[in-house]
C-alpha cells in the first residue's frame, strides 16, 4: 500500500517486504509494487556506501548532463519553477469533480523516491530517452552510462504479465503479448515492439514509451490524475511515427474512463443508500484498541466523543473519524480528501471481543496502490 509522507525509514519498510501476505495478482505468477524498486534503492545505499539519492546523482545525472532533475523533497521544493500536483476529489468517487491542487508536503514520501521520487524536465528526460536508445551510449559521447548487454538483460521479458482486455473500439489498440522486465514493460501495438512504463504519485502522472526499430522514444507527463490524456496522446503518436491515420485516441481514452467512473460512482451510491441497520455489536469502547498488520505495523482505534476514530501512524492524512456503516463496519474516512476510504469491518471473536480488523476500499475503481484487502489486523496484544 502506497504510504503517503511514511515515518518509517526506507529501511524499515524494506525489512518489512517478508510479510507480505499472498493476493489473487500473486496467485496468479504477478503483482507490481514498489516495495520491491524501494528494497533496490536500499541495495544500492548497502553495497556502494550511498545513499539512493546521491548514488542517482553521481552516476545518473551527472553524467547525462542532466542539471535540472531532482530526487529529494528538499530540491523539489527549493526550486519555485516546479509542476504542483492535482487531483478531482469533490466528487462521488476519486477522480470525479472539480480539478484542484493538492497539499504537495502531504503527497510526498521520501522513503519510496527509488520507486517514483524523480522530478525531471523535458530536455533531462531526452538525454535519458537518448541513452537508452542508444544502447547505453550517452548522447555526444563516446562514453556509456551501461553496456550494450545489460541494456539487452533490461530489455528481456522476465515475467508472463497478463495482457489488458480493452472495449471493441480500442480493438487496434490491444496487444497480443504483455512481458515484465527490468523496469521495462515490453508489448506490441500494430505490429512494432514497444518498450515503456506508466507512473504516477499522487496528484501526477507520466508515462514512456520507446519504439527500438523507429529510434523514436516518447514521455508525457501531467500534473494531474486524468491520466486518459497521456494515454490518448502517447497512442496518437505512435500511430503518427508508424505510419497510422489519426484515430482520436484521447477522445475514446476519455469516454472510457467516465464510463468507468460513473459506475463506480453508481455503485457506491446503491451500497451507502441503503446498508443494512443492523449493529454495531460492542459498545464503542470495547472496539478500542492498537492493532497489529506484521507489514504496515500498528493502527489505533480510539473513541472520539460519541463516535469512533482510526490513527495510522506511518501515513500522515489517512486518520479520521469512523462513521458506522452496517453490523461491524465502519467507514474510514480520511484527513485528506485524496486517500481512498475504506471500509474497516471489526471481526468478534466467541469471547465477544475483536481479534481482528480488515479493509476494503470504498470506491470500485480505487488505484491498486490502495490495497488494503492485503491487510490483516489484530490486536497488538495478542500479536505480541
Amino acid at each position: 500500500m502506497f504510504l503517503p509522507n511514511s515515518t518509517l525509514s526506507r529501511k524499515e519498510t524494506v525489512r518489512r517486504i517478508r510479510y507480505l501476505k499472498p493476493t489473487s495478482s500473486f496467485r496468479s505468477g504477478y503483482a507490481y509494487d514498489n516495495i520491491l524498486y524501494m528494497a533496490a534503492g536500499q541495495l544500492i545505499e548497502e553495497v556502494s556506501g550511498k545513499t539512493w539519492e546521491q548514488y542517482i546523482h553521481d552516476h545518473v545525472f551527472g553524467p547525462l548532463g542532466m542539471k535540472s532533475s531532482t530526487n529529494t523533497d528538499k530540491e523539489f521544493q527549493a526550486n519555485p519553477n516546479h509542476a504542483r500536483p492535482h487531483s478531482r476529489n469533490d466528487g462521488p468517487v476519486h477522480g470525479m469533480g472539480t480539478q484542484a491542487p493538492l497539499d504537495e508536503n502531504a503527497t510526498i514520501a521520501q522513503n519510496a523516491a527509488p520507486a517514483g521520487g524523480l522530478a525531471i524536465s523535458a530536455n533531462d528526460m531526452s538525454q535519458w530517452l537518448l541513452t537508452q536508445l542508444g544502447r547505453g551510449k550517452i548522447p555526444g559521447s563516446e562514453k556509456r552510462l551501461f553496456s550494450k548487454e545489460q541494456s539487452e538483460q533490461m530489455w528481456t521479458g522476465a515475467v508472463i504479465t497478463p495482457v489488458p482486455q480493452y472495449p471493441p473500439e480500442f480493438a487496434a489498440a490491444q496487444p497480443h503479448y504483455d512481458l515484465y522486465a527490468l523496469g521495462w514493460d515490453l508489448s506490441d501495438y500494430r505490429g512494432a515492439q514497444v518498450v515503456g512504463h506508466d507512473g504516477a504519485v499522487l496528484g501526477s502522472q507520466a508515462t514512456v514509451a520507446l519504439l527500438p526499430e523507429k529510434n523514436v522514444g516518447i514521455f508525457i507527463a501531467s500534473n494531474s490524475e486524468d491520466g486518459e490524456i497521456i494515454r490518448g496522446l502517447l497512442y496518437e503518436l505512435l500511430d503518427h511515427y508508424l505510419g497510422h491515420p489519426q484515430a482520436h485516441w484521447p477522445e475514446k481514452w476519455h469516454a472510457f474512463k467516465v464510463a468507468r467512473l460513473n459506475a463506480a460512482a453508481k455503485a457506491v451510491r446503491t451500497a451507502e443508500a441503503k446498508p443494512t441497520k443492523i449493529g454495531p455489536s460492542l459498545p464503542l469502547a470495547n472496539y478500542v484498541g492498537d492493532y497489529t498488520d506484521p507489514w504496515y505495523g500498528t493502527i489505533k482505534v480510539r473513541q472520539a466523543g460519541h463516535n469512533l476514530a482510526i490513527e495510522f501512524p506511518h501515513s500522515t492524512g489517512m486518520e479520521g473519524p469512523l462513521t458506522h456503516y452496517q453490523y461491524d463496519t465502519f467507514r474510514m474516512n480520511p484527513s485528506l480528501d485524496w486517500v481512498e476510504p475504506a471500509y474497516v469491518t471489526f471481526s468478534i471473536g466467541a469471547d465477544g471481543k475483536v481479534n481482528r480488523i480488515t479493509m476494503k476500499p470504498v470506491s470500485p475503481r480505487a488505484d491498486f496502490s490502495w490495497d488494503y484487502q492485503d491487510l490483516l489486523f489484530t490486536p497488538a496484544a495478542a500479536s505480541k
